[in-house]
């Protein structure tokens, strides 16, 4: 179980890591600031893009491209791990911020010392 911990916990860094990196890219070589990414897809008029830039697409051709994608399945992993960890110390879902708090010290006091 130890083990596993360290496997997901080696995951979640690296993926911080990958998020990380790819939000400080540069975009263009004149005007670059970390972040620049997120801002532009959720907020496009702030750097000058152009609003009402919205599309309609007919029902047809959403249609058409469901009918030829292939979808896989993915299970969430951290949340089965997390379900799997609840289980097996018979722990329950928090109901207030401060059961969460114990929640999150007793998960963390587990992952370190296995038990």
């Amino acid at each position: 179980m130890v083990l596993l911990c360290r496997t997901v916990a080696g995951r979640l860094r690296r993926r911080k890591r990958t998020l990380e990196y790819t939000s400080n890219k540069e975009i263009s070589r004149n005007d670059t600031t970390p972040g620049v990414p997120d801002v532009l897809y959720y907020l496009p008029e702030g750097r000058g893009g152009k609003p009402d830039l919205l599309h309609s697409v007919p029902d047809d051709k959403i249609s058409y491209v469901e009918s030829q994608l292939i979808e896989k399945q993915e299970a969430n992993e951290h949340f089965e791990y997390f379900q799997y960890v609840m289980d097996s110390l018979d722990l329950e879902k928090p109901t207030h911020w401060r059961e969460g708090l114990q929640l999150y010290h007793k998960l963390v006091s587990v992952s370190v010392s296995g038990a």
